[in-house]
């Protein structure tokens, strides 16, 4: 992964809109999402908006496997918004702590440590206790705009739209990922959810795969959209949605990376 590439995958966000604080200050989620809002507030200062201006091959190095020199496309600064437009969230870059840089070969250590340890050949692996992702849940602050983003942008159909049980007035709203996947969505009218933030325990991006024509459909789409993107060894392109998930659409089979089996 490139340097460009990482910084655009490790950039924390901070978004246009926030909700005003509710009734729910003995919610524990409110309580979480407030402290998680205030920390990445006092850390990101929001930047200015801009647009497309052009594309940027990055060099790299050479891909596992020996499949040749690859490079990276990234579309500079470009933003959504005016009337009738889905709006971006402003963006800024996480950075390590000082200058600390980790040991790599005590890095790769501690994973070949973990691999001998745990990892079994896929043929005597025992079957997974689960049948399959149900559904992931991502935090909304527009249900409109999130629909016209997930199903007119990136052509996954609306399958439901339904109240939250557990907080009324909020909406639960659910996309065909394909393959019987959904990715949903929550809204909480009324909570203070704060912008965007990278922490333990939160996201850090859902990869979805597409079959290799539509992945170049939907990158031209991105393109054309205004979506700021970065394409990284021509089969993943990374974005995020209006409010600062990061999504990423890889060409590659379903179990299948970088031309290598995960599965």
């Amino acid at each position: 992964m490139t340097v460009d590439t990482f910084r655009f995958m490790a950039g924390a966000v901070r978004a246009t809109t926030s909700l005003a604080a509710g009734d729910y200050a003995e919610n524990h989620l409110s309580v979480i999402l407030r402290e998680r809002a205030s920390r990445a507030a006092a850390r990101f200062p929001s930047e200015g908006r801009g647009r497309v201006t052009r594309l940027v091959r990055v060099p790299r190095g050479r891909r596992a496997g020996g499949r040749g020199s690859r490079g990276v496309w990234c579309a500079r600064r470009s933003w959504w918004g005016g009337a009738g437009h889905l709006t971006q969230p402003r963006r800024a870059m996480t950075s390590t702590q000082g200058n600390a840089q980790p040991d790599r070969s005590a890095a790769e250590a501690e994973r070949q440590r973990i691999r001998e340890r745990y990892l079994r050949p896929s043929g005597s692996r025992p079957a997974s206790s689960a049948r399959g992702l149900h559904h992931t849940a991502l935090i909304s602050s527009d249900v409109e705009r999130t629909v016209r983003f997930y199903q007119d942008l990136l052509e996954f159909p609306l399958t439901e739209l339904i109240e939250n049980r557990d907080y009324p007035g909020s909406s639960h709203f659910f996309f065909d990922i394909g393959n019987g996947n959904l990715l949903a969505f929550f809204d909480f009218p009324g909570l203070a959810v704060g912008p965007y933030a990278e922490v333990l325990g939160g996201l850090h991006h859902v990869a979805i795969s597409v079959e290799p024509d539509r992945w170049s459909h939907l990158v031209d789409k991105l393109s054309r959209a205004g979506v700021d993107h970065v394409v990284h060894s021509e089969v993943s392109v990374y974005f995020r949605d209006p409010d600062g998930a990061r999504i990423e659409l890889i060409a590659d089979p379903l179990g299948e990376m970088y031309g290598s089996e995960v599965l």
